[in-house]
C-alpha cells in the first residue's frame, strides 16, 4: 500500500505503534495490540489479560482465536470470529500464535525500572484516566494507540514534570540551606522532588569488557 492510500485509509504508520505482520485470508495483515485490541479480545474470550496469571507465550487456543480477531478487526478485516476460527488451521494457529507474541513484544514499551506503585494492581481504568487526564487524549484516541505509543507520550509527560519539580526543588532547597535554622547535611533540589530522576546506568569500560571475556578467552585457548 502506497503512502497517499495509507493516510486516505486512516491507516497509523507501523514504525509509531509496532506490531507485525501476518498473512492471513490472503492478503497480508499488520497486527497492532491496541488498547482496543486488548480490550475487544476480553469481552470475546472471557480473560483477565492483566491477571498475573495471564502468559502471552502459552495461551489457549480461544485466546489466539479472539486476540487474532480483534488485531484483524482493527487493521480492517471484515471476518466474524467465528469466521476466523474456520479458517484456521493447526499450523496456521500456531502460526498465528507466532505473530501475535511478534506483535504484542513489538507494541509493548520497555518495563519501567521503577514500578509506579509496588504492589497495586493495575487496571485498563487507572491506564485510561492517565491517558485522559494528564496526557490529554480523547477516549477514542487512547483505544487506538498502542502501549508503546502511551509509553512514549508518558515518558515525555515525565521529564516535563520532573523538570518542574527540579525547578521548585531548587528553590526549596536554596531556601532550606540558607534559612535561620542550621543544616548539617545540605539539602539538594531532588530532596522535594515527588518524581527523582533515575539513576544512570552504569557505565561499561574497557575493564568490565574484560573481566568478562578474558575467563572465556582463557578456557578457548585451553580447550584448543
Amino acid at each position: 500500500m502506497d503512502l497517499p492510500s495509507r493516510a486516505r485509509r486512516g491507516l497509523p504508520y507501523r514504525s509509531l505503534t509496532g506490531g507485525a505482520p501476518f498473512a492471513f485470508a490472503g492478503r497480508r495483515w499488520w497486527l497492532r495490540m491496541t488498547y482496543r485490541v486488548l480490550l475487544d479480545c476480553e469481552e470475546m474470550a472471557d480473560v483477565d489479560l492483566l491477571s498475573p496469571s495471564f502468559d502471552v507465550t502459552r495461551p489457549s487456543a480461544r485466546l489466539v482465536r479472539a486476540l487474532l480477531w480483534a488485531a484483524l478487526i482493527s487493521a480492517g478485516c471484515k471476518l466474524s470470529e467465528r469466521q476466523v476460527g474456520a479458517k484456521l488451521s493447526l499450523r496456521g494457529a500456531s502460526r498465528a500464535h507466532t505473530a501475535l507474541l511478534n506483535a504484542w513484544l513489538a507494541s509493548m514499551p520497555k518495563a519501567a525500572k521503577k514500578p509506579d506503585a509496588e504492589g497495586k494492581p493495575h487496571t485498563w481504568r487507572d491506564s485510561w484516566a492517565f491517558a485522559v487526564e494528564s496526557l490529554g487524549l480523547t477516549t477514542e484516541q487512547w483505544l487506538d494507540m498502542t502501549p508503546l505509543q502511551v509509553g512514549a507520550l508518558r515518558a515525555v509527560y515525565m521529564e516535563r514534570l520532573q523538570r518542574e519539580e527540579y525547578l521548585v526543588g531548587l528553590i526549596a532547597s536554596t531556601v532550606a540551606n540558607f534559612g535561620p535554622r542550621v543544616v548539617h547535611k545540605p539539602f539538594k533540589p531532588e530532596s522535594f522532588m515527588i518524581h527523582p530522576f533515575e539513576a544512570p546506568d552504569t557505565p561499561v569500560t574497557g575493564e568490565k569488557l574484560l573481566s568478562v571475556f578474558m575467563p572465556i578467552k582463557a578456557y578457548l585457548e585451553k580447550a584448543l
